[in-house]
């Protein structure tokens, strides 16, 4: 951690003893820092986010007889983007199939 808080200062206070318990929210500066629990609970530091509005846009194909089916990606929680990466993490590969997902 001593090698992360010195590219980004945030960090600083982030040490592993300090993490038993309920651990920390950045930023937490300083080791005496306290962390923070609610960010941006006065104003935002760069400004209000910009939000653009995103059009429904109907189905190429839509269901009938012939193909009444609605096919649509899947996500699990513990897996980032395809888990081409953090599908090969043992506890994360075994989370599923403990609490009944398939």
């Amino acid at each position: 951690m001593e090698e992360v808080a010195a590219v980004s200062p945030i960090y600083g206070g982030i040490h592993c003893d300090r993490l038993e318990g309920d651990g920390l929210q950045c930023p937490c500066p300083t080791r005496d820092h306290p962390g923070t629990p609610i960010l941006h609970t006065v104003k935002f530091l760069h400004g209000l986010g910009r939000f653009t509005p995103a059009h429904f846009q109907p189905p190429a194909e839509i269901i009938d007889d012939h193909y009444p089916f609605v096919l649509t990606t899947g996500h699990i929680l513990q897996h980032w983007d395809t888990g081409s990466m953090t599908r090969c993490v043992n506890g994360l590969k075994s989370w599923p199939r403990k609490s009944g997902w398939r």
